[in-house]
């Protein structure tokens, strides 16, 4: 088995050579979004050797536990499974079953007091885990599903969402895309702390993602402003090969009427169309957020929450809390 760094490496290796995998799984994205924490990735090989599946993971050692835990700014984590796209459904069911071994194999090696991911959409790994003791329940979030059509996406906008774009627009609100990550984390912040809420990312994090995703053409900061350069709202989104996230919304309470919230998505989405196919709201449990989301015109699209909890202390307090 490979020590923490050749995972790594290899790890980076394969993200280079698969552009197709999704970007919350990138090796980039993980390191980024695990800045100055514990992460590593479990490497799953067949009967060959070659590598047939991935899993990066941050782990977190605090009060005595040891856990593996869901990263900030990460919709989805867990494996990923390199299919050749010949499978017959009888030999997908195999390999599922043998990642999932492999999967469960190394977890025990970690010796985990909680082990908690969310898992891809297209993942059927979640399934195999429940049949073996896991507890999966589902998420949810709300994707475009086509952006290519301006005129069509438009029409599928509620009349509600269409009037706050237009209303933006006749108002002179105007996009900027040069917005630099450092002042959006404190506009971010200072938008949070107008609705009593803390910034529970760390700034040197944020400010290296935008950063990074920025440089690496897989992400963009806009803003829209007014006449008087007062600042409405602001939007860290970012994209892999088939889809754009809608990570970090920003919009400030004073100007919550003035439609700039629906124009900078509208903008975003004009952005990306031509390099994606999908816009995804990165979801939410929250009904009013949910049904905003809505309004854009977008389908209901559910991914796995995956946990085993091995502490009796842990599996008390989730109790109480009500989450398990």
């Amino acid at each position: 088995m490979e020590n923490c760094l050749q995972s790594k490496s290899i790890y980076h290796q394969l993200c280079d050579n698969h552009p197709e995998i999704p970007l919350f799984l990138q090796a980039w994205w993980v390191e980024m979004v695990c800045l100055g924490k514990d992460w590593d990735v479990i490497l799953i090989r067949n009967h060959s050797g070659d590598i047939v599946a991935f899993m990066p993971y941050l782990l977190v050692k605090k009060w005595g536990f040891r856990m593996v835990l869901q990263p900030l700014l990460s919709q989805t984590n867990g494996v990923w499974i390199f299919y050749n796209g010949n499978e017959s459904d009888d030999e997908k069911i195999v390999l599922d079953k043998m990642v999932a071994d492999a999967l469960e194999k190394e977890l025990e090696r970690l010796n985990l007091d909680w082990y908690f991911q969310y898992f891809h959409p297209q993942s059927s790994i979640p399934d195999i885990l429940r049949e073996r003791g896991f507890l999966v329940s589902s998420r949810q979030t709300f994707v475009i599903p086509d952006i290519s059509d301006e005129k069509k996406l438009m029409n599928s906008f509620s009349s509600a969402k269409q009037r706050q774009i237009r209303k933006a627009i006749r108002n002179n609100l105007r996009v900027d895309f040069t917005m630099n990550p450092e002042d959006f984390v404190l506009f971010h912040t200072a938008c949070l702390n107008q609705k009593g809420e803390n910034n529970f990312h760390a700034p040197e994090v944020e400010i290296s993602l935008c950063r990074e995703a920025i440089n690496r053409s897989q992400g963009a900061i806009i803003s829209v402003l007014d006449n008087e350069n007062h600042l409405h709202s602001a939007l860290f989104f970012v994209w892999d090969t088939s889809t754009a996230y809608y990570l970090i919304p920003a919009i400030d309470s004073n100007y919550r009427s003035s439609g700039a919230s629906s124009l900078m998505v509208w903008e975003a989405i004009k952005m990306v169309r031509n390099r994606v196919k999908r816009f995804d709201f990165e979801g939410s449990m929250d009904e009013n957020i949910a049904r905003s989301y809505k309004q854009f015109g977008t389908e209901r699209v559910e991914y796995a929450k995956v946990e085993r909890v091995n502490s009796i202390f842990i599996r008390l307090l989730k109790i109480i809390k009500g989450t398990m």
